[in-house]
């Protein structure tokens, strides 16, 4: 269901030298989403050579964020489209946060029984029905190690560990009362660890301080772009959002600092 073309169609080599060559893959009949396989062979006078080919067809590819700065101001979200047609175009947010400063020792945190102290922070986020999207976001020193663990209704369902910035997204998120821990594991000034937590719920619905066209012209295999603007935000807030395209499944989540 993929046709393939190879280009150039032969090669002249010596002992030793290298070639590239490219492949152009187009979707005919295959499911999108679903893995195709296939093989190319270079025949030469006395050596084939077989090459195992594997391609997932997909709608369209974007990219999974975005980021832009300023109270009123736009970006391009760009892609390239597996599909001729139009795609429509939908958003939720834009959504506030403020920073919640953090100044915490390094310590043990134990993640079967979580508790707050000297090394260890926690917030409350509740999750309405509905809500496109959970995302937490921990902005610290690069040489610091602090951690972040979400917990549902007492389970731990997603970690970020390692040194700088910590981010975990979850996208339609069951609704109910959520935990936020964030835990200080090295200091580079062997003292304290410093960091500043964002936390945003999107909503299902559109704001009225973010603008996009309702659909976009695709053509297979070429790039296309969705123009984003914004306006009247406050400039004292991190501002977060969604932008998901027709049934493809694909989404770009926008930070605007």
């Amino acid at each position: 269901g993929v046709d393939m073309r190879v280009r150039p169609s032969w090669l002249r080599l010596r002992p030793g030298e290298t070639r590239r060559f490219a492949v152009v893959f187009n979707r005919r009949t295959a499911t999108l989403g679903k893995p195709a396989q296939g093989y190319l062979s270079w025949s030469g006078s006395s050596h084939e050579v077989r090459m195992p080919v594997v391609v997932t067809p997909r709608a369209m590819s974007m990219r999974r964020e975005a980021s832009g700065s300023g109270e009123t101001g736009s970006v391009a979200l760009r892609g390239v489209s597996g599909l001729d047609g139009t795609v429509d175009v939908h958003a939720s947010g834009l959504v506030p946060a403020k920073p919640v400063g953090l100044t915490l020792e390094p310590g043990r945190f134990d993640r079967r029984s979580p508790r707050t102290d000297a090394d260890t922070a926690r917030f409350a986020v509740d999750v309405q029905p509905g809500s496109r999207a959970l995302r937490i976001e921990l902005q610290g020193r690069a040489t610091d190690h602090v951690d972040l663990h979400l917990y549902r209704e007492g389970r731990l369902v997603a970690s970020a560990t390692g040194r700088g910035d910590e981010v975990l997204t979850r996208v339609e998120p069951e609704p109910g009362r959520y935990e936020v821990y964030v835990s200080s594991v090295v200091a580079e000034n062997r003292s304290t660890t410093t960091s500043q937590l964002y936390t945003w719920v999107l909503p299902r619905q559109e704001r009225d301080n973010l603008s996009l066209p309702q659909s976009v012209p695709l053509r297979a295999g070429e790039p296309f772009k969705v123009r984003l603007g914004w306006s009247r935000l406050d400039a004292t807030a991190r501002w977060f959002g969604e932008v998901r395209y027709g049934a493809s499944g694909r989404r770009t989540f926008v930070t605007i600092n």
